[in-house]
């Protein structure tokens, strides 16, 4: 079956972050924004990833993205971004409702749509120094990094994700509050077993579909094994599913006194812990050096690309942001090979364009300075 690339031909950003107007018109090929430090190649990354559900890749209130200029004005994002054949008009902005609170509104072909709209259309992943340190960080920043590659290859999980929150938040506030209406207790718990079970399950089937693609090294990238651990999880190996579920509910029903001393939940998929095995050094993640834990997120990236390709027929957009110039020479150009094999759209930033150099005319190139991008050709010594 043809592979289907997804790719961004045209960005338009509007009141965003240092932008009051940018446009950059690019082909299929992977773009290259250079420029100093702080002269808003990042934030163009970050107008790209809007694209896709959530809070972009820096997590930040979406106000926080409006140009400080032009704060009455909110911002807009709008692309025409090619999948497959077709060509869309996606675009997506900061917008309030009647109550006064943000949110962003999506439009397709001038139509709105939702975020899981968009998640079935376009696949958008990215690396950032931030995220590049979620090995390290707390297991919820992994978890919620798990479950985002989860959710965009199986979208369901996104509604799975938030109604499951919904009920751990509202049971939370109940039991803070002294457990309120019994009854609707006991609904909210049966939610959470019924979700929690459906989440357990979406991520299980995800892992069955990625571990065969990352367990298999690519040259300068080292073998990942990942694996989910915790009550649900083993509940589910113990027993049925229907089982496990009742198990869950009654377990949530004899918690309700512990729950309510120390807030939340302690059982439920919130408490996965997702663990991450580097199999050449025999290492848990956090056991590894930076360099390698660099490395295992990146295998673990480009092998979601390759899930998406065969699984999809689809090539995903990438967005790698200041983490090219820190890999070494072999693994850098490891890369390469892999993204040009891939047929991925990538947009990768850096200070030094010498680094990117081994792309040569395979990508295309920018100069980013003064709120400006302006496109260069590669400067071969």
């Amino acid at each position: 079956m043809t592979v289907s690339p997804q790719w961004v031909q045209f960005l338009s950003l509007q009141n965003f972050r240092c932008y009051e107007a940018l446009t950059l018109e690019v082909d299929q090929r992977p773009v290259v924004l250079t420029g100093e430090n702080g002269s808003g190649k990042t934030n163009i990354l970050e107008a790209l990833s809007f694209l896709s559900p959530g809070r972009g890749l820096r997590r930040a209130k979406l106000s926080y993205a409006t140009n400080l200029n032009h704060a009455e004005k909110g911002w807009s994002v709008f692309s025409k971004v090619w999948t497959g054949s077709d060509r869309e008009d996606i675009g997506t902005g900061l917008t309030n409702t009647e109550s006064g609170d943000e949110r962003r509104a999506i439009k397709l072909n001038q139509t709105a749509i939702s975020q899981i709209d968009l998640l079935e259309m376009l696949s958008i992943f990215w690396v950032t120094p931030q995220i590049d340190q979620l090995l390290t960080e707390s297991m919820g920043t992994r978890r919620r990094f798990f479950d985002r590659l989860v959710t965009s290859f199986i979208p369901a999980q996104g509604q799975h994700l938030y109604r499951y929150d919904y009920a751990l938040r509202e049971r939370s506030r109940l039991l803070k509050e002294g457990g309120g209406d019994a009854q609707w207790l006991s609904i909210l718990e049966q939610k959470m077993a019924q979700e929690g079970m459906a989440i357990t399950s979406l991520r299980h089937i995800f892992l069955s579909e990625i571990l065969p693609l990352i367990e298999v090294s690519v040259s300068g990238f080292p073998q990942v094994h990942l694996s989910l651990e915790g009550v649900v999880e083993s509940l589910c190996l113990e027993m049925s599913a229907l089982e496990a579920e009742e198990r869950i509910e009654a377990l949530l029903r004899e918690s309700r006194g512990v729950d309510a001393r120390l807030g939340g939940s302690q059982i439920g998929p919130h408490q996965t812990q997702v663990q991450f095995f580097h199999v050449e050094r025999k290492k848990f993640a956090e056991f590894c050096s930076t360099g390698e834990q660099k490395a295992l997120l990146l295998s673990l990236i480009l092998a979601n690309c390759r899930l998406h390709r065969k699984s999809k027929n689809r090539t995903p957009i990438l967005l790698l942001d200041e983490v090219v110039a820190h890999l070494d020479q072999e693994r850098r150009e490891t890369l390469y090979t892999e993204i040009l094999d891939l047929g991925v759209q990538c947009w990768m930033t850096g200070t030094d364009q010498k680094v990117f150099a081994p792309l040569g005319e395979k990508a295309q190139y920018f100069y980013v300075q003064d709120r400006k991008a302006v496109k260069q050709t590669m400067k071969v010594e």
